[in-house]
């Protein structure tokens, strides 16, 4: 995970680098800092073959517009781009049907008129819990007329569903444990504190009704 903390606590800023020279590059964590500007089309372009799954988190950004056809060079991935600014996946990755443990194939093959795509980020106007879809019981992504971007887990003017009342009241819990024991001056608590869904905190695992890890 890459992350600096100044003074201002805003972690890493500027743009994203394509780190085409990193050629065994797989695992890549930068979540949680005021990074800008869109995806490269060359990003991650200098990895060799196919041989790991690619795994980048580069939620809680202010990253914008569409995440790019070229990514689908990489045949399973697992890339989490939550609460950025970026407006849309581009549909040549609704077809990674193996990216997400194969949950893009299953979402798209779902009777609920979902793309591929929803399983990556929750398109623009809708939300969930996850921030994208999932397949089984409560994996939907959820109307949000007001969103602005893709891969909202939250929004505003909505009732909760069941499902994520349960979620808030953990949340309530969690967030009141991290006030009261410093949580600022934790290690490895990126999204805690920030005003996100508690399925995105860093150590925490949620769980939908039918047993899938969210």
């Amino acid at each position: 995970h890459i992350h600096q903390t100044g003074r201002g606590g805003a972690g890493i800023t500027g743009k994203l680098p394509s780190f085409a020279e990193n050629t065994e590059l797989h695992l890549l964590d930068l979540s949680s800092n005021t990074m800008t500007g869109t995806i490269p089309t060359d990003f991650l372009s200098g990895v060799k073959g196919d041989r790991f799954e690619m795994e980048v988190d580069i939620s809680f950004n202010g990253f914008t517009g569409t995440v790019p056809a070229e990514l689908n060079r990489f045949s399973k991935m697992k890339l989490t781009a939550i609460r950025t600014e970026i407006t849309k996946v581009d549909e040549a990755l609704c077809e990674m049907r193996d990216w997400w443990n194969g949950e893009v194939g299953l979402v798209a093959d779902s009777d609920r008129d979902e793309s591929g795509c929803d399983a990556i980020l929750c398109p623009k106007g809708t939300y969930n819990k996850f921030g994208r879809a999932k397949s089984g019981p409560g994996g939907r992504c959820l109307d949000c007329p007001g969103g602005e971007y893709a891969g909202q887990t939250t929004c505003d003017g909505t009732e909760d569903t069941d499902d994520n009342v349960d979620y808030n009241k953990d949340k309530k819990i969690l967030d009141k444990l991290y006030v009261e024991t410093g949580g600022k001056n934790w290690t490895g608590a990126d999204a805690w504190g920030r005003g996100g869904a508690v399925c995105t905190y860093e150590g925490v695992t949620c769980v939908t009704n039918d047993g899938t890890n969210g």
